[in-house]
């Protein structure tokens, strides 16, 4: 018998959500879990695109558009997961209140969205970056996590 898993609207705020889907098996979250880690263990390669499309399948997200931008968080999460190892909680939330480490981060995006319109106006003038392998796309990727660290911050999940 197929069972319809219920839902709910799912806000940032939300650790869990239930997605609307019609038929098949209702599993709880720990079991869904290990029967994907059980999936994904007989996989060759996990790369972020295979993980990005089945968030953008489980999520039941329509957009072709979302599947790439969840391709983009992939890489940004690889990203963070490094800068977060190498540098630690600490490189952010040095100061000593929320509102300082707010602005500490709203620093480091102005001088990502200055390095941006910089090296943008160099492509357009057709001159090469001054570090050679300096990308746009980089800058993205350092913006787009930094966007990521203010969110934890302003609800005071950053630890």
């Amino acid at each position: 018998m197929n069972k319809a898993i219920p839902t709910t609207s799912y806000t940032s705020d939300q650790s869990t959500s239930h997605l609307g889907r019609s038929g098949g098996i209702k599993y709880s979250h720990e079991e869904a879990l290990e029967k994907i880690s059980n999936i994904l263990e007989k996989v060759d390669v996990i790369t972020p695109n295979l993980i990005a499309e089945l968030a953008h399948k489980s999520l039941c997200l329509k957009e072709g558009m979302t599947k790439e931008t969840l391709n983009v968080m992939m890489k940004c999460a690889i990203l963070f997961d490094g800068k977060q190892h190498d540098y630690g909680s600490r490189n952010i939330a040095g100061w000593h209140t929320k509102n300082q480490n707010i602005f500490g981060v709203l620093v480091r995006l102005n001088d990502k969205i200055q390095r941006l319109a910089n090296l943008n106006q160099k492509a357009t003038n057709g001159e090469a970056p001054q570090v050679e392998d300096e990308k746009l796309s980089d800058t993205a990727h350092d913006i787009c996590n930094y966007g990521a660290i203010l969110e934890l911050l302003l609800t005071d999940r950053w630890t």
